[in-house]
């Protein structure tokens, strides 16, 4: 049984996600330099992140308009979305699993400058989803994401 806590702003992370995404959220945490709140997109190595490969995703950030396009993109998140994601922008792609709300969860991690959570829950494709935004050229430049899947 999952119990869902009220967080003080839209996507809030709770108090505990899973493990695998907790350790994406510490080497997001550690990349940040001094007192900095947001790490910079280029410290970003993803070569260090390969066990997350699979479930991986990495999102540029257009400032005006606003517009997220998947540049890097795991191969279970494309196998689960049937279709290519790379090079593509979300605002062009249906929202359907595991992409459920995940324009709107940009948006918070834009608002927020913070990490965001979502869970989803339906038949076959259960799972909690992280966002973690780098700093770049004065703005949120690139989003890291993950997806832990809850059931196969």
């Amino acid at each position: 049984m999952t119990v869902v806590t009220m967080r003080s702003a839209p996507f809030g992370v709770p108090d505990h996600i899973a493990p695998q995404l907790e350790t994406l959220r510490r080497y997001w945490s550690a990349l940040r330099r001094a007192q900095n709140p947001l790490p910079f997109a280029d410290d970003l190595n993803v070569d260090k992140l390969a066990q997350f490969a699979p479930r991986l995703f990495l999102l540029d950030v257009r400032e005006r308009p606003q517009r997220f396009r998947f540049d890097i993109v795991g191969t279970e998140i494309e196998k689960r979305y049937q279709e290519d994601l790379g090079d593509r922008f979300l605002d062009e792609l249906g929202e359907r699993t595991p992409l459920e709300y995940l324009d709107s969860q940009c948006c918070a991690v834009m608002q927020s400058k913070t990490p965001t959570w979502f869970a989803w829950q339906s038949a076959g494709c259960d799972y909690e989803r992280l966002l973690l935004p780098l700093w770049g050229n004065g703005y949120v430049s690139s989003i890291l994401g993950s997806f832990a899947w809850i059931k196969p």
